[in-house]
């Protein structure tokens, strides 16, 4: 379960940061 819960976080995570340009840059430095 573990394996395809990360990349569906990771897909999720990556359209809210398309969405959030400015939250974007401090997801990717968390």
């Amino acid at each position: 379960m573990s394996p395809p819960h990360g990349p569906t976080i990771v897909i999720k995570k990556k359209k809210i940061v398309a969405g959030h340009g400015h939250h974007g840059g401090a997801w990717k430095v968390a």
